[in-house]
């Protein structure tokens, strides 16, 4: 037994872990991605750590700790190299992106999932959403995302209802899991849009969770873009079985 200050870089530094097991949502996975970060950047402050990641500076491959993600929410950010951190002091979300820190292996067991409650769930589910509808509006969207994105749409209006009314359908909830990773195929190169960006900060600003400012602004911006993109969000309709 180790006897440590408490916090997730703490304990990886004191037992020389050669591996980090994330089991959660959004931000414990983000969490293992920047404790790997600041391990290979031998970084022991967050203030520190929110300099590293706005310098932009690459780790050494060889120092990065793998991860292993087991989700619980559908937050999706199990499947992307990107992570973000808020800056306390100045109250603003900070994003770090670096395919060193994407996951090795991710784990989907929809079993482990129905403990997760309707309402983080749910909110995640329609995170998830927003990523597949700003991927398939982006002014960079390409054949390939179209698919996966508008793939994703279709699962989550046809499965994530009965999973919040019904939390035992392991089938439903797993179609959910499965639309989570189609939302952000591509991300890295087509990115997101507006709602992802107000999102980030409003989060920060206001302590609000990412899923929550999810279902509050995208369809705002969803209508805000609508004369710009009106061909795509054509295609949503038709993903969401609407005339």
């Amino acid at each position: 037994r180790v006897t440590v200050r408490s916090g997730p870089l703490s304990v990886a530094r004191a037992v020389s872990a050669d591996i980090i097991v994330t089991f959660g949502g959004g931000s414990p996975i983000v969490t293992g991605k920047m404790v790997a970060r600041a391990v290979a950047g031998d970084v022991d402050s967050a203030r520190a750590l929110v300099n590293l990641s706005a310098s932009r500076a690459r780790p050494d491959a060889g120092k990065i700790l793998p991860q292993i993600a087991i989700p619980t929410t559908l937050s999706a950010a199990e499947f992307t190299p990107i992570a973000g951190m808020t800056d306390e002091e100045a109250r603003l979300k900070i994003p770090f992106s670096d395919f060193l820190l994407t996951p090795r292996v991710v784990i989907l067991d929809p079993e482990l999932t129905i403990a997760t409650g309707p309402e983080l769930w749910g909110s995640t589910g329609i995170k998830a959403l927003d990523h597949a509808v700003e991927i398939a509006y982006s002014s960079r969207h390409q054949p390939l995302t179209d698919a996966t994105a508008l793939e994703a749409i279709r699962l989550l209006f046809a499965y994530l209802p009965g999973t919040v009314s019904q939390p035992g359908d392991l089938e439903a909830r797993v179609q959910c899991q499965v639309a989570a990773c189609l939302s952000i195929n591509g991300v890295v190169n087509v990115r997101l849009g507006l709602s992802h960006a107000l999102g980030h900060q409003i989060g920060a600003y206001g302590n609000v969770p990412h899923g929550a400012t999810s279902c509050i602004v995208l369809p705002h911006v969803m209508r805000f873009v609508a004369p710009m993109a009106a061909p795509q969000l054509a295609l949503m309709a038709r993903a969401m079985g609407l005339d």
